[in-house]
């Protein structure tokens, strides 16, 4: 379609720097598996699930309502089960806000579908690469290449997405990435 603006893929350069600053950062010590509740109170964030989001927000980043929480993470109510949205708002407080300090602006992560800036989209790949970590991802896609006869392509990803608790896309998109990844030599 000519009158909508392609989003920008990320280059191989812009991936390898963002898994690096995930290496480097106070998250690499903490498990995205011990539950986004427990990884926000690690960080001193406070969780709520509303109901009152601006209709194109799954969830956002504020300023804390109360003294002893760096920030407040606000997300809908049907989202429980979405950990990505909230993990999304960690990365905002990590790479935009600084680890260990307040949150004095929102940040709002839109609904699905909703067109991203580069800055978004590089929050999102962080979000991804955190929830499923490259290495992880890696063994997976060597023990699929090399298990003969090859384990059926659809059941492989909906292991994926049950271990991760992602969605197909996420999944899909993540393989992508670690591929490029692992064919640019970045391993």
């Amino acid at each position: 379609m000519l009158f909508f603006k392609r989003r920008e893929k990320l280059t191989i350069a812009d991936m390898i720097l963002m898994e690096e600053e995930l290496k480097n950062s106070e998250l690499h010590s903490l498990n995205p598996k011990m539950g986004i509740e427990k990884l926000a109170s690690e960080l001193q964030l406070k969780v709520e699930y509303v109901s009152d989001l601006e209709e194109d927000n799954e969830a956002e980043l504020l300023p804390p309502d109360d003294e002893e929480h760096l920030g407040l993470i606000r997300l809908r109510k049907d989202s429980e089960k979405d950990k990505f949205a909230c993990i999304h708002e960690i990365m905002h407080f990590i790479f935009d806000v600084g680890y260990g300090n307040k949150v004095t602006k929102r940040y709002a992560r839109r609904k699905k579908g909703t067109p991203v800036s580069t800055e978004e989209q590089k929050i999102n790949y962080k979000t991804a690469a955190y929830i499923m970590p490259q290495e992880e991802i890696m063994d997976a896609l060597h023990t699929y290449d090399t298990t003969r006869p090859r384990m059926d392509e659809i059941k492989f990803v909906r292991d994926l997405q049950s271990q991760y608790g992602q969605s197909e896309t996420a999944v899909i998109r993540r393989i992508r990435e670690v591929r490029r990844l692992t064919k640019a030599g970045y391993c």
